[in-house]
């Protein structure tokens, strides 16, 4: 696309430093996506972008621009002091201006302090796309080419620590800890991004977290985990910036952690109304207990009384006393059974226990209920 610039064929005779801009308008479509069409937005950041360099640009400059696509492609050539300033006030002037708009702006630069040719522009341009890659990957408005990002300078790395926090990721997601999890994700792309780092190394980077996550869901698979895993990994791999990446996964977590909730507290609500089931058709059998619940439901005796009472707010044994104590005063009141019989009747083996956790709940004691409704 470079050499469609007509200012190459004067490059050969003139020796001089050059620079190629790389304005991405892929997102300035949207710019004012409610306030007007997608194509005009587009033309009118074009029609500010070229009359802006224009303005710029001095005339001891060379300068010649092309719009491909969805990329505004400026080609400068003439001393690297004239360019250096043109650049400068771009930055400084163009940048702000376009930000403004509230449009996605980035842009790459790269520029050749040698000499130019025709021959050096593909590198060249090569270069700016790179620049204009790593400002997408970084959520960066403007980036000139660093050689050092394709160079093999490598930021050394503490394997050690990135190994423990990936496993303890890994692990989290493991054990349907989502929340966990996302207290691990700062620390686990502060080890693997960082400013200046080769083009290269962050894209595997980014796959390899996307691939990390994606190991981890497909393990939870078979825990019949409500997740769809192509869905999730397709949200990660749509992430342009590392931010986006960031956040993308976090939410992904935070969803998880969400849904798991509410499917726990729905096998909460259902093993509940189990319990209650349970007590109401076994409350006359003195071995009804906190331990025969316990085996029914395949629970140990804390953990089913520690849920009961989370959900219920009341204690299992207190709860299996209300209902006997509930049956037992109403066959009190029929007046057709001794105090003794009834206690036989809802489960108590001893009439002294029965009469003390009556009196507990109801205030009076079984024979005064007797009494009342004989005198009523």
């Amino acid at each position: 696309m470079i050499q469609t610039i007509p200012i190459i064929k004067d490059l050969d005779a003139q020796k001089n430093p050059a620079a190629i801009l790389i304005l991405d308008l892929k997102d300035c479509g949207q710019l004012f996506h409610e306030q007007g069409d997608s194509d005009e937005n587009l033309s009118l950041i074009r029609f500010i972008t070229a009359n802006v360099m224009e303005e710029l640009i001095p005339d001891c400059l060379q300068y010649k621009s092309i719009v491909d696509n969805n990329l505004f492609i400026a080609l400068f050539h003439g001393s690297s002091h004239s360019i250096s300033a043109a650049l400068d006030s771009l930055k400084q002037t163009l940048l702000p201006l376009l930000v403004s708009y509230n449009a996605g702006i980035r842009i790459g630069v790269s520029r050749q302090l040698a000499d130019a040719s025709a021959a050096s522009l593909p590198a060249i341009y090569k270069e700016a796309c790179e620049a204009l890659e790593y400002c997408r990957i970084y959520n960066l408005n403007w980036a000139c080419y660093d050689v050092r990002w394709s160079s093999g300078h490598h930021f050394a790395k503490d394997y050690q620590l990135l190994t423990g926090i990936t496993y303890k990721f890994q692990n989290a997601i493991a054990a349907s800890e989502f929340s966990r999890a996302i207290e691990y994700i700062d620390q686990l792309f502060l080890l693997h991004f960082y400013q200046g780092q080769p083009l290269s190394d962050a894209r595997l980077n980014m796959y390899s977290i996307i691939s990390l996550f994606r190991s981890c869901l497909m393990k939870l698979d078979d825990k019949n985990f409500p997740v769809s895993v192509e869905t999730q990994t397709e949200a990660l791999l749509n992430c342009i910036t590392i931010e986006e990446l960031k956040e993308t996964l976090r939410s992904n977590l935070q969803q998880l952690s969400e849904r798991l909730e509410e499917q726990a507290q729905t096998q909460n609500n259902r093993l509940i109304r189990q319990i209650y089931d349970y007590i109401d058709q076994n409350y006359q059998y003195y071995d009804l207990s906190v331990n025969s619940i316990s085996v029914t439901f395949q629970m140990s005796p804390a953990a089913v009384s520690k849920l009961f009472k989370r959900e219920t707010n009341t204690g299992l044994l207190d709860y299996i006393n209300q209902v006997r104590v509930r049956h037992a005063r109403e066959l009190l009141s029929t007046q057709a059974y001794s105090v003794s019989q009834v206690t036989e009747m809802v489960g108590y083996t001893n009439t002294s226990s029965f009469i003390r956790i009556f009196k507990k709940y109801e205030g009076i004691s079984p024979g005064m209920v007797k009494q009342n409704t004989y005198n009523s």
